[in-house]
């Protein structure tokens, strides 16, 4: 919000013009009018408990100019708890008054917390923030997969079958690759971190493009709410993706679900936007469930429960996959964005306000924010 104007005598004329001033958080912590004098101060807790001061910054019970627009600019009502659009917040509790309208989708259990209890340093202008300054991961809990390695002997013909498995490897690769390879270092038995190729995977499975442009949609939305200046963004909480066999038989046996999630640097000038975008992949490789059986050839097939022996027996070992791709986005404010691979330093001019169409969506239909360059 930049300013307001009010009828204070209901005669029917605006006749007073008033500035918020704001922190770094879209707080507002003073008016001024069109002088530049301060007419009130607000201090504000972590969670919005708003006290009002005069000019002087002697307290006093509410605002004599009926200032409504307080804590990262939500509207207080007569109650002082504060209309984010989608949901009210109770600065009082701590917590939103409804449950997050993208229910579990936000990735939070607690579906009133109020941005993730962290609120000087994310922001949510909507209710629905999944975005905040700064450059830490979020964190990922991983499954537990099929229990403690070597937890159980190792027959010899299971020590037959393994190595038959490592073998028909080289037969699978010519097919499925991406399942090949993961299944291959399952077997290499070092449980070291592995890392597959993410963009061969937006690119072959429809559901991981839709949740990369999702993801890269949310990380443009949230960079629009930042004020001037260079700062780093990333995700509150990752995201959930799930590749079904459907779309790629390859990348379900691979990988099947994961987690993702973005993080950059954005540099905002006006309605101007760079963004240094990374989009980060998480999985940890198992076969505790939801995999198809794998055909080797010759007659050999393995099952879920089998390649879970494997690991219990000492004979393969989980791992964690990881994955990245880096990005540049340029983009003028509720537009769509020019997209660049790598972190490459933007043109002195940035791109004109008519840009390139946006990608068709996948199902369902959702246009993507941004444009891809050749």
């Amino acid at each position: 919000m930049v300013s307001r104007d009010r009828d204070t005598d209901a005669n029917g004329s605006l006749d007073e013009r008033l500035y918020a001033l704001q922190d770094v958080n879209f707080n507002v912590t003073a008016i001024a009018n069109t002088s530049g004098a301060v007419q009130e101060k607000y201090t504000e807790t972590p969670f919005g408990v708003t006290t009002f001061r005069n000019s002087s910054g002697t307290v006093i019970g509410s605002s004599t100019k009926d200032w409504v627009f307080l804590h990262q600019g939500g509207q207080a009502d007569i109650i002082g708890d504060l209309d984010f659009r989608n949901r009210v917040l109770s600065p009082s509790l701590g917590r939103w008054l409804s449950n997050d309208p993208l229910g579990f989708g936000g990735n939070d259990v607690n579906l009133a917390r109020y941005n993730g209890n962290a609120p000087s340093v994310r922001l949510d202008p909507m209710g629905l923030a999944e975005y905040k300054k700064g450059a830490d991961d979020p964190k990922i809990n991983a499954d537990g997969g099929a229990g403690r390695w070597g937890s159980m002997a190792a027959p010899a013909d299971a020590k037959v079958l393994a190595g038959m498995i490592f073998l028909a490897v080289t037969h699978l690769r010519a097919i499925l690759p991406n399942a090949a390879d993961n299944l291959a270092h399952y077997f290499g038995n070092t449980g070291a971190d592995h890392t597959i190729d993410l963009q061969s995977m937006i690119n072959q499975a429809p559901s991981a493009k839709k949740l990369y442009w999702e993801e890269q949609n949310k990380a443009m939305d949230f960079c629009e709410t930042l004020p001037n200046g260079i700062q780093e963004i990333t995700s509150s909480k990752s995201s959930i993706g799930s590749i079904s066999g459907a779309e790629s038989k390859d990348w379900k046996l691979a990988i099947g679900g994961y987690n993702a999630w973005g993080k950059g640097k954005v540099t905002r000038d006006g309605d101007s936007f760079v963004l240094h975008f990374e989009y980060k992949f998480f999985d940890r490789y198992n076969w505790d469930k939801n995999r198809d059986p794998i055909n080797l050839g010759a007659g050999l097939t393995v099952t879920n429960e089998d390649l879970a022996m494997f690991h219990q027996m000492g004979l393969a070992k989980e791992y964690n996959n990881y994955g990245s791709i880096k990005k540049t986005l340029i983009w003028q404010k509720g537009q769509a964005a020019i997209e660049y691979d790598g972190w490459i330093v933007p043109p002195k001019t940035l791109p004109p306000k008519t840009l390139p169409p946006k990608i068709p969506p996948v199902s369902p239909p959702k246009a993507p924010k941004f444009g891809l360059m050749d």
